[in-house]
């Protein structure tokens, strides 16, 4: 994958944003939204799962609702309060209702093992900050808990993350 490529929406590409006549998974939609002909490949990593980024690529590109318009080197240094995710896909309070939720599934899971993992979640200010949160969390439950498996760790924070891009 070309990380200096620029992609734009086709007119099969707007169509499904705004209409979703195609039945695109949720996952393509939401990356669908981000792409707008200014981002490069590397910008567009910052804001999307990094796991899916070259599949949703490849998918997109191969059903004609992306296209490659042009090249661009470096990109500027992006605010993280102008992160181009939240305006895309997720209210402030789509974002707070994350949060919550997220925090409830650990404590329904580990309860009061999960205090200082849980916090870290309800500070976070950004999606960003989010992502990072619960990467530092998962870490947390796996190493300042012997008797949590790790497997089931990584399972529940998988589930909690489906949830979130």
């Amino acid at each position: 994958m070309q990380k200096h490529f620029v992609y734009a929406k086709s007119a099969k590409g707007n169509d499904s944003v705004a209409t979703h006549p195609h039945r695109l998974a949720a996952r393509y939609r939401r990356f669908l939204a981000l792409v707008d002909g200014k981002r490069n490949v590397a910008e567009l990593e910052t804001v999307a799962r990094p796991q899916e980024i070259t599949e949703t690529l490849s998918y997109l590109i191969a059903h004609g609702f992306i296209e490659k318009i042009g090249e661009r080197g470096h990109p500027p240094a992006v605010d993280p309060k102008e992160d181009p995710f939240l305006a895309a896909s997720m209210t402030a309070d789509m974002f707070d209702e994350f949060k919550r939720r997220a925090v409830l599934q650990l404590d329904e899971k580990f309860g009061a093992l999960a205090k200082a993992a849980s916090e870290r979640i309800r500070e976070a200010a950004t999606p960003p900050d989010l992502r990072a949160a619960l990467r530092d969390a998962e870490r947390m439950m796996i190493t300042q808990q012997p008797k949590a498996d790790p497997g089931a760790v990584r399972e529940l924070f998988l589930r909690i993350g489906r949830n979130f891009v």
